[in-house]
């Protein structure tokens, strides 16, 4: 039961009892105590982009076996993706996105220079329940992408949800070092992760 629950996403407590261990749904309400373990589905990470950094982060996140999708709409990080072992899927329009699986342990991230392609995915992403929800860019293009989902009509309490600059050390420039620290962030968002 804890597996297929697991495997459908669903967060589940082991019950340790004088009968054995018996499994269940995770509640909100239950504290988590020495009887009590709960084991949390595995991370995702739906990134985003295209260029060094949206493959600097794939990496990171893969290397630290986070469940990991890559979406870009460029071929050569797409290929390179792919050649990682990646999951990916190639965009082809910033209005013809694929279906939303993002749940509540999906963080996302985007990885675009050109800010063009933005928008779409950000106001989908915010229709979903995932956790984290960043992209790159400076304070400047922050204000200006909050600006512009807010002339979608998109309300304040779900714009407050895009992060921006992303990861912990907020000068982190070249790749490596923004892929480390965004996923930093990312886990110290974990949702349960004030509990271990």
């Amino acid at each position: 039961q804890a597996c297929r629950l697991l495997t459908a996403r669903q967060p589940v407590d082991l019950v340790l009892g004088p009968a054995g261990i018996a499994t269940s749904p995770a509640a909100r309400d239950r504290p988590v105590d020495g009887n009590i373990f709960r084991l949390m589905p595995k991370p995702r990470i739906r990134i985003v982009g295209i260029g060094a950094e949206l493959l600097a982060l794939a990496r990171v996140a893969a290397a630290a076996e986070l469940d990991v999708l890559v979406q870009t709409p460029n071929a050569n990080a797409l290929a390179a993706a792919t050649a990682a072992g990646l999951k990916a899927d190639r965009l082809t329009s910033w209005t013809a996105l694929p279906a939303l699986h993002d749940d509540a342990w999906t963080a996302v991230v985007l990885m675009f220079h050109d800010h063009d392609w933005e928008g779409d995915i950000l106001a989908q992403a915010l229709n979903g329940p995932a956790f984290y929800i960043g992209a790159l860019g400076s304070t400047r293009t922050h204000a200006r992408r909050i600006g512009d989902l807010r002339e979608r009509g998109i309300a304040e309490a779900e714009l407050i949800r895009v992060r921006g600059p992303i990861g912990l050390v907020s000068s982190s420039r070249d790749a490596p070092s923004l892929a480390i620290s965004t996923l930093a962030e990312i886990i110290a968002e974990l949702p349960g992760a004030e509990q271990n």
